[in-house]
C-alpha cells in the first residue's frame, strides 16, 4: 500500500472511532471503553467503507457454582461495524454477529 492509501485508512478508522465515541455518549452518556480498531473493508457496492471497532463491557457474574465467580469474565468485548463514506462521515452503525 501507498502512504496515500494508508493516511486514507488511517483517517477512516479515526472517523469511525469519533463516530461510536459521539453515538455512544450522547445515547448512554459514556464514551466507550478499550476502544480498538478489528478490521476495514469497502461494501460491495464501493459506496462506503465498513470499520468494525470493539470495546469492552462489564458482564454480571452468572456461575452456578459458589466461589468460582472469581473466575467467571469480568468483561466481555462487543463488536460494531461502522459505515464510513469517503468524506469521513459515519453513516451507520451496526452490531456485528
Amino acid at each position: 500500500m501507498t502512504a496515500t492509501v494508508n493516511h486514507q485508512i488511517g483517517t477512516i478508522v479515526r472517523a469511525a472511532k469519533q463516530c461510536l465515541a459521539d453515538v455512544m455518549r450522547e445515547a448512554e452518556g459514556a464514551e466507550p471503553d478499550g476502544l480498538r480498531f478489528e478490521e476495514i473493508e469497502r461494501s460491495d457496492d464501493d459506496r462506503f467503507w465498513k470499520v468494525t471497532l470493539s470495546y469492552v463491557v462489564p458482564v454480571a457474574s452468572q456461575s452456578p457454582f459458589p466461589g468460582l465467580e472469581a473466575f467467571a469474565p469480568k468483561y466481555k468485548r462487543v463488536f460494531k461495524v461502522v459505515h464510513v463514506d469517503d468524506s469521513n462521515r459515519g453513516l451507520a452503525i451496526k452490531l456485528r454477529e
